[in-house]
């Protein structure tokens, strides 16, 4: 588990909630373990309007290695996902445009 969280996100979060930074850390670190652990469960986890991570069960399976040209086995694994809630999907959507392209006129 990484202990390091971006700082930017700790102390904008703390700015908007007036809590001090180590609390934040505090909160975002156990919020983690606490999906992860769900997760390893098998257990899907909701976010109100953001989205839900889950596991995917991926079977054992046949494939082939086009760079050595030779066939392999894939063995059965757990890979988490996350899919977007359709409106946080089109908050970042709208968001990102509004950011990133401005206000371009269009000649």
């Amino acid at each position: 588990m990484a202990k390091r969280l971006p700082d930017d996100l700790v102390a904008e979060i703390a700015a908007e909630t007036g809590l001090y930074q180590y609390q934040i850390r505090l909160v975002l670190i156990a919020f983690i373990r606490s999906v992860l652990s769900q997760l390893a469960q098998g257990k899907t986890v909701h976010f109100l309007s953001l989205g839900k991570f889950w596991v995917r069960h991926m079977k054992a399976r046949k494939g082939f290695i086009p760079y050595h040209q030779r066939p392999t086995e894939y063995p059965e694994s757990f890979v988490p996902k996350f899919t977007w809630g359709r409106r946080a999907y089109a908050f970042v959507r709208e968001e990102a445009k509004r950011n990133l392209l401005g206000n371009r006129s269009h000649d």
